[in-house]
């Protein structure tokens, strides 16, 4: 029995979702869990994306197989249960045996989420980068259109990145506002290790007046980590969304990429 999850995770107890010697991870907490409940040990468990320490998720996608059939809502709600808030499977279903969430994905959205104001976050701590200077949103909106394209992101890559090739396609990079809450929201073919947070690090110093460069296209161009901004903090990052060619509400961008 090959199953699909799609789950949401608070990521601020968790080392990644990948298994590590260091810490707790969403991969090793969903296989012992998954265990428990059917009692089958879970095989070829794997994730659309490999979220790092202390990111989130509202829709990651997980693939696995199953030696034997067992109940999905019972599934569902065993393993929502038994993590306690931490991780909660808010859809489970049967797929054919040659689907894999990350291999049959055709790319990924994020959502970084900035609170902009002097007065520090109470409801939404944890999920947000609390920023309390001053940022020009225009600045932001042109150096957030300026990533759309196929580059090579070395600027935007963590020195422990160990992916064959900086070469990198983004669909979708532009800035959302909403009060005090700035969005970032970015699509994706691939990304690399830490990406996201540091392109929004080197939007948020391009807003606040501090960016090594004149402008997005010099920076890629330069192809060097220590002209781009900080890494964001991991807690305002979010997987919102992984896109597959049987969605049925897929953008007409990815569709394009199927063909």
């Amino acid at each position: 029995m090959k199953i699909r999850l799609v789950v949401e995770y608070n990521g601020a107890n968790f080392c990644g979702w990948q298994i590590q010697k260091n810490g707790r991870s969403i991969q090793a907490e969903l296989k012992k869990n998954i265990q428990i409940i059917t009692g089958i040990e879970p095989r070829q468990l794997v994730a659309a994306g490999r979220t790092d320490a202390g990111v989130h998720a509202r829709a990651q996608v997980v693939s696995f197989e199953l030696d034997r059939n067992f109940n999905l809502d019972k599934l569902r709600s065993g393993i929502s249960g038994l993590m306690r808030g931490e991780l909660a499977v808010i859809g489970a279903e049967e797929v054919e045996r040659q689907f894999d969430a990350r291999l049959s994905a055709l790319g990924k959205r994020y959502v970084y989420t900035i609170l902009n104001r002097e007065a520090p976050p109470t409801i939404n701590a944890g999920f947000v980068w609390h920023y309390p200077w001053k940022l020009n949103l225009k600045i932001m909106r042109e150096a957030a259109e300026a990533i759309k394209g196929f580059h090579d992101f070395t600027s935007f890559r963590s020195a422990g990145c160990n992916a064959k090739t900086p070469l990198r396609e983004i669909l979708v990079s532009k800035i959302e506002l909403d009060g005090c809450y700035i969005y970032y929201v970015i699509e994706g073919v691939a990304f690399l290790k830490q990406m996201v947070r540091i392109i929004t690090g080197s939007l948020v110093a391009f807003g606040g007046g501090f960016a090594k460069c004149g402008n997005i296209p010099e920076l890629i161009t330069k192809k060097d980590r220590k002209f781009a901004g900080v890494t964001a903090p991991a807690q305002g990052l979010t997987l919102d969304r992984v896109f597959y060619p049987t969605d049925q509400d897929l953008p007409d961008f990815w569709r394009v990429k199927i063909k």
